[in-house]
């Protein structure tokens, strides 16, 4: 992990001190289209449902992996609040654990 190259998107951030990171103050949309434009690696996003929901409602995401953890917690919010509108995904596949956790893999209908 400290050897691939990671970059961070926060508002009130001053500098990213971790190993191989660049810091973007601002431009989400513009910057990841530019990401995605270039010659490289997949790129992840390891939770921030904010992120997320920018980045779904521009039709940016090529694939979700969705962790199901077995767990009621009666409260919280959902994972693509802010998406204005209804998306379809079609499952590309499914894996699951003894201990009940369940990984599915969607991409855009």
């Amino acid at each position: 992990m400290n050897k691939s190259p990671k970059v961070v998107f926060s508002e009130t951030l001053e500098n990213a001190s971790w190993n191989n990171t660049k810091l973007f103050k601002g431009g989400l949309i513009p910057e990841v289209k530019k990401l995605k434009s270039e010659s490289g690696p997949d790129i992840l996003i390891f939770g921030s449902g904010k992120i997320i929901s920018q980045l779904a409602s521009e039709k940016l995401i090529d694939s979700y992996m969705i962790v199901v953890n077995p767990l009621v917690l009666g409260k919280g919010r959902t994972m693509f609040e802010g998406i204005p509108e209804m998306q379809d995904l079609k499952l590309t596949n499914s894996k699951s654990f003894k201990i009940g956790k369940v990984v599915l893999s969607f991409e855009p209908a």
